[in-house]
């Protein structure tokens, strides 16, 4: 069985739009339920997906790995990130090491979001459940999921091609599927949202 085929089938808090149906397989996962056995502390997100002309939210369920002490942070920022990506001596439930931020590049969007959440974050005594919403990224972050970009097709050939945005889901996927995700959108397509987990609950 492919790499892809791998991965629990999508679900989502709603049901699948039309337009995910007939969307080519580039290793780009469609909405997908986040699972790893490890825990049970489930935390609800929302993330914009869909045609980039009109992106819709929708509600994603991610179980956290490290437990009640760790936080998912959510993060949107614009490309170039960055960021720099590296593998983790961490295997998830599938034998694959997670990928976890390794560093932040200086002045870089990531970086000045960072500067910019610490000046009004303080420390947070809310719920682990909770998701941290624009909260800065951290070296030691592992990649649980992020949006990415690909093209659907009509295969009557009566609409254009158009670009999607989906949620990538970093769980059981290599290497080279995570980076091919993180880099397949443009800067012109917009944003790109990140689900972090922080093992530290706080800043």
């Amino acid at each position: 069985m492919a790499t892809t085929d791998r991965l629990p089938a999508a679900i989502s808090s709603s049901r699948s739009p039309r337009w995910m149906k007939k969307k080519i397989d580039r290793g780009i996962a469609p909405p997908t339920f986040a699972v790893d056995e490890t825990s049970l502390d489930e935390v609800k997100v929302k993330i914009k997906v869909g045609p980039l002309s009109s992106l819709q939210e929708r509600v994603y369920r991610f179980q956290k790995i490290f437990g009640s002490s760790s936080r998912l942070v959510v993060i949107t920022l614009p490309k170039p990130l960055g960021i720099v990506f590296v593998e983790s001596p961490l295997v998830d439930a599938y034998g694959k090491n997670r990928v976890m931020v390794g560093e932040l590049v200086v002045g870089g969007n990531a970086d000045r979001a960072s500067r910019v959440a610490q000046l009004f974050d303080g420390r947070k005594n809310v719920a682990s459940n909770t998701p941290i919403l624009n909260g800065g990224v951290m070296p030691g972050d592992i990649l649980r999921a992020t949006t990415t970009v690909g093209v659907t097709v009509d295969f009557f050939g009566i609409r254009r091609p158009q670009r999607v945005m989906d949620l990538f889901v970093a769980d059981g996927r290599p290497w080279h599927l995570i980076t091919r995700a993180l880099n397949a959108s443009f800067v012109a397509d917009g944003e790109l949202t990140l689900v972090l987990e922080r093992r530290n609950a706080y800043f």
